[in-house]
């Protein structure tokens, strides 16, 4: 399904590549679409996704779901109050979660890129060039734009390399370190 203006998905899924960790996120109509997120190029998100960028959408956790108990669920405690969650089956990044500010309690960081491609990919023949008589697929962005385009916080922009990741973000506000560090 194409996405447009006033069009949103009621739920969010996605996991891990290897499928033993799944989750679901409830969206409702109260929510802010499109959701406002996060990219990071902190040293630790990047030895942790090996992306240059990391990209996350913040959620309340109560709106989070878990799919089947899964022991392969685990997450790591890379500083004090920040815990990223992955797979311990397959290796995929998928949570971050801090403790350490009071906007942070409360809410889990999906990272984007585990979400399922219905909802960053826009699959249909008639989205874009692909011919379906032919099977061909036109991948033009589902949600996409919403969920990857539009940023609320660029934060350890201090780490941004020239020419590189320095003009890859040009939405929402930059900061030097976290959300909390100063503006740039």
């Amino acid at each position: 399904m194409a996405a447009s203006e006033s069009s949103r998905p009621s739920q969010l899924t996605g996991g891990c590549l290897c499928g033993a960790v799944r989750y679901s996120v409830g969206v409702g109509s109260d929510d802010a679409w499109p959701p406002k997120t996060t990219t990071c190029q902190c040293t630790q998100c990047r030895k942790n996704t090996g992306a240059l960028v990391a990209h996350l959408i913040p959620f309340a956790a109560s709106r989070i779901t878990w799919g089947k108990p899964s022991a392969s669920f685990q997450e790591y405690n890379s500083s004090p109050g920040c815990y990223r969650g992955f797979c311990r089956n397959c290796g995929s990044t998928l949570t971050w979660r801090g403790e350490n500010s009071p906007d942070e309690r409360g809410q889990i960081e999906l990272h984007t890129g585990s979400l399922d491609e219905q909802y960053l990919v826009d699959t249909t023949a008639s989205a874009g060039q692909g011919d379906a008589k032919k099977g061909g697929v036109s991948k033009n962005g589902g949600w996409g734009v919403d969920l990857a385009g539009r940023n609320a916080y660029n934060v350890y922009f201090q780490n941004a390399i020239r020419g590189v990741t320095d003009g890859s973000i040009t939405n929402g506000k930059r900061f030097v370190e976290s959300s909390t560090g100063g503006e740039m």
